[in-house]
Protein backbone atom coordinates (compact mmCIF):
# COMPACT_ATOMS: atom_id res chain seq x y z
CA UNK A 1 0.00 0.00 0.00
CA UNK A 2 1.42 3.54 -0.42
CA UNK A 3 0.44 6.47 0.05
CA UNK A 4 0.81 10.27 -0.45
CA UNK A 5 2.60 12.50 1.87
CA UNK A 6 0.99 15.54 3.03
CA UNK A 7 3.21 19.07 3.00
CA UNK A 8 2.49 21.13 6.16
CA UNK A 9 0.40 23.90 5.25
CA UNK A 10 -0.60 25.46 1.93
CA UNK A 11 2.18 24.98 -0.65
CA UNK A 12 0.57 25.49 -3.96
CA UNK A 13 2.26 23.56 -6.94
CA UNK A 14 4.71 22.16 -4.37
CA UNK A 15 5.77 18.39 -5.83
CA UNK A 16 3.64 15.57 -4.71
CA UNK A 17 5.03 12.18 -2.83
CA UNK A 18 3.68 9.31 -2.65
CA UNK A 19 6.22 6.34 0.05
CA UNK A 20 5.75 3.25 0.28
CA UNK A 21 7.56 0.90 2.44
CA UNK A 22 7.37 -3.20 2.03
CA UNK A 23 9.31 -6.22 4.19
CA UNK A 24 11.32 -9.30 1.66
CA UNK A 25 12.60 -11.31 4.36
CA UNK A 26 15.33 -9.45 6.06
CA UNK A 27 15.44 -6.32 3.68
CA UNK A 28 13.25 -3.06 4.56
CA UNK A 29 12.21 -1.98 1.22
CA UNK A 30 11.69 1.88 1.23
CA UNK A 31 10.32 3.83 -2.18
CA UNK A 32 9.24 7.40 -2.38
CA UNK A 33 7.62 8.81 -5.88
CA UNK A 34 7.93 12.32 -6.40
CA UNK A 35 6.32 14.27 -9.12
CA UNK A 36 7.02 17.79 -9.86
CA UNK A 37 10.35 18.73 -9.02
CA UNK A 38 11.30 21.90 -10.91
CA UNK A 39 15.12 20.31 -11.03
CA UNK A 40 15.04 16.45 -11.77
CA UNK A 41 17.47 14.59 -9.40
CA UNK A 42 20.14 13.46 -11.22
CA UNK A 43 19.88 9.23 -12.12
CA UNK A 44 21.88 7.20 -9.82
CA UNK A 45 22.03 3.30 -8.32
CA UNK A 46 25.42 3.82 -5.76
CA UNK A 47 25.17 3.62 -2.02
CA UNK A 48 26.89 6.95 -0.85
CA UNK A 49 28.18 7.38 2.41
CA UNK A 50 26.90 7.59 6.45
CA UNK A 51 26.41 10.87 6.92
CA UNK A 52 24.83 12.86 10.05
CA UNK A 53 22.25 15.95 9.63
CA UNK A 54 20.65 14.73 6.06
CA UNK A 55 17.59 16.56 7.20
CA UNK A 56 19.42 19.83 6.79
CA UNK A 57 18.66 19.71 3.24
CA UNK A 58 16.88 17.47 0.60
CA UNK A 59 16.22 14.74 2.30
CA UNK A 60 13.78 11.29 2.82
CA UNK A 61 12.92 9.66 5.94
CA UNK A 62 11.23 6.53 7.13
CA UNK A 63 10.74 6.24 10.85
CA UNK A 64 9.88 2.25 11.88
CA UNK A 65 8.28 1.36 15.68
CA UNK A 66 6.65 -1.08 17.78
CA UNK A 67 3.39 -0.45 18.97
CA UNK A 68 4.29 -2.48 21.48
CA UNK A 69 7.29 -0.04 22.61
CA UNK A 70 8.43 3.15 22.91
CA UNK A 71 11.63 2.77 20.92
CA UNK A 72 12.09 3.63 17.72
CA UNK A 73 14.32 3.94 14.13
CA UNK A 74 14.91 6.97 11.81
CA UNK A 75 15.94 6.35 8.38
CA UNK A 76 17.23 9.18 6.28
CA UNK A 77 18.29 9.08 2.59
CA UNK A 78 19.31 12.02 0.43
CA UNK A 79 19.39 12.07 -3.52
CA UNK A 80 22.75 11.71 -3.53
CA UNK A 81 22.59 8.18 -2.47
CA UNK A 82 23.76 9.18 0.85
CA UNK A 83 21.93 7.63 4.33
CA UNK A 84 22.23 7.10 8.16
CA UNK A 85 20.03 5.35 10.34
CA UNK A 86 19.04 6.34 14.02
CA UNK A 87 17.91 4.40 16.96
CA UNK A 88 15.47 6.35 19.91
CA UNK A 89 15.07 5.07 23.09
CA UNK A 90 11.55 7.07 22.96
CA UNK A 91 10.17 10.35 21.30
CA UNK A 92 13.19 12.05 20.99
CA UNK A 93 14.97 10.62 23.20
CA UNK A 94 18.08 8.80 23.36
CA UNK A 95 19.10 8.96 19.78
CA UNK A 96 22.43 6.71 18.84
CA UNK A 97 23.64 6.22 15.56
CA UNK A 98 22.75 2.44 14.60
CA UNK A 99 24.40 -0.16 13.21
CA UNK A 100 21.69 -2.57 13.21
CA UNK A 101 20.64 -1.75 9.57
CA UNK A 102 22.93 -1.73 6.65
CA UNK A 103 21.85 -0.46 2.73
CA UNK A 104 21.29 -3.29 0.34
CA UNK A 105 20.53 -1.15 -2.66
CA UNK A 106 19.80 2.67 -3.72
CA UNK A 107 18.55 4.16 -6.81
CA UNK A 108 16.79 7.18 -8.41
CA UNK A 109 15.30 6.72 -11.65
CA UNK A 110 16.17 8.65 -14.49
CA UNK A 111 15.43 12.41 -15.06
CA UNK A 112 13.86 12.18 -17.90
CA UNK A 113 11.34 9.30 -16.23
CA UNK A 114 8.48 11.33 -14.54
CA UNK A 115 7.97 10.76 -11.47
CA UNK A 116 11.13 9.70 -10.33
CA UNK A 117 11.73 6.99 -8.14
CA UNK A 118 13.32 6.94 -5.09
CA UNK A 119 14.52 3.43 -3.67
CA UNK A 120 16.26 2.34 -0.51
CA UNK A 121 17.22 -1.21 0.40
CA UNK A 122 17.94 -1.81 4.32
CA UNK A 123 18.75 -5.01 6.11
CA UNK A 124 19.14 -6.40 9.37
CA UNK A 125 19.90 -9.48 11.47
CA UNK A 126 18.52 -8.16 14.35
CA UNK A 127 14.50 -9.09 13.66
CA UNK A 128 11.61 -6.99 13.14
CA UNK A 129 9.56 -4.76 15.68
CA UNK A 130 6.66 -6.48 17.27
CA UNK A 131 3.06 -4.86 15.41
CA UNK A 132 4.80 -2.67 13.46
CA UNK A 133 4.32 1.22 12.75
CA UNK A 134 5.70 3.32 9.84
CA UNK A 135 5.69 7.01 8.91
CA UNK A 136 6.99 8.29 5.53
CA UNK A 137 8.65 11.91 5.43
CA UNK A 138 10.45 13.97 3.15
CA UNK A 139 12.10 17.81 3.64
CA UNK A 140 12.30 19.19 -0.01
CA UNK A 141 14.22 22.28 -0.42
CA UNK A 142 11.52 24.51 -2.83
CA UNK A 143 11.88 27.75 -3.94
CA UNK A 144 14.73 28.64 -1.05
CA UNK A 145 11.96 27.38 1.96
CA UNK A 146 12.10 23.94 3.45
CA UNK A 147 8.80 21.66 2.59
CA UNK A 148 7.67 18.89 5.54
CA UNK A 149 5.89 16.18 3.79
CA UNK A 150 4.44 13.50 6.07
CA UNK A 151 1.50 10.88 5.93
CA UNK A 152 -0.09 13.47 8.56
CA UNK A 153 0.86 16.30 10.55
CA UNK A 154 -0.44 17.96 13.83
CA UNK A 155 -0.07 21.76 15.10
CA UNK A 156 3.42 21.51 13.47
CA UNK A 157 5.74 19.15 11.68
CA UNK A 158 6.53 16.23 13.75
CA UNK A 159 7.91 13.19 12.02
CA UNK A 160 8.65 11.42 15.39
CA UNK A 161 4.79 11.81 16.58
CA UNK A 162 4.23 8.24 17.14
CA UNK A 163 0.77 9.23 17.41
CA UNK A 164 1.09 9.70 13.70
CA UNK A 165 2.56 6.37 12.90
CA UNK A 166 0.68 4.01 10.30
CA UNK A 167 0.01 0.51 10.95
CA UNK A 168 2.78 -1.67 9.42
CA UNK A 169 0.02 -4.52 8.45
CA UNK A 170 -0.89 -2.14 6.09
CA UNK A 171 2.30 -1.79 3.85
CA UNK A 172 3.00 -6.10 4.60
CA UNK A 173 5.56 -5.62 7.61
Amino acid sequence: MSINLKPYGEQGDAPAIRFDVRRDKDVLEIEFTIAGLPTPMPASNIIGVRRSELWLDTCFECFLGSAEEAAYLEFNFSPKGDWQCYAFEDYRQGMQASDAWRPRQFSISAAAQQPQQLRFRMASDDGWPISPRVQGAAIIVWEGAMLYYASDHGDQPDFHNPALFLEGTNFGL
